[in-house]
């Protein structure tokens, strides 16, 4: 299967193609799934394919057919990294100053949507991105 959209099963392919799987924490029956796959130079592009999966209870079937995908599109998340480690004082209850090394998070620039509906055009994205697998 090449359409994305067509995909109703988790797809294990993603992560045998090196996408890393996270999903929204929720106790709600429906939530968002991620695959991702990073590729870092000075600005970090994070590869994203999202579905929304929901789960059934019918204890009549296979657990695998419990979870039913919907694809909703590629997106490529720009994050930039924080280059140094800061050094901060703070004073101590007594008033003695403290050195400590501050690290801010990565910060999200922006979460773009692609034109991307197929395997084969995930696939050129990604080489021409420069991920590795």
């Amino acid at each position: 299967m090449n359409d994305l959209r067509e995909i109703t099963r988790e797809p294990y392919f993603l992560e045998k193609a090196g996408f890393v799987r996270r999903e929204e924490e929720t106790a709600d029956v429906v939530r968002w799934v991620w695959y991702e796959k990073t590729i870092e130079s000075q600005v970090t592009f994070v590869v994203q394919v999202e579905f929304e999966m929901s789960i059934s209870d019918d204890p009549f079937v296979k657990t695998s057919d419990n979870f039913s995908y919907s694809f909703n599109g590629v997106f490529l998340k720009v994050i930039e990294e924080q280059s140094e480690e800061e050094e901060t004082f703070v004073k101590t209850p007594h008033g003695l100053p403290i050195a400590l090394m501050m690290h801010e998070e990565p910060r999200e620039i922006d979460r773009l949507q692609l034109r991307v509906t197929t395997l084969a055009e995930l696939r050129s994205l990604c080489k021409m991105l420069g991920c590795k697998d």
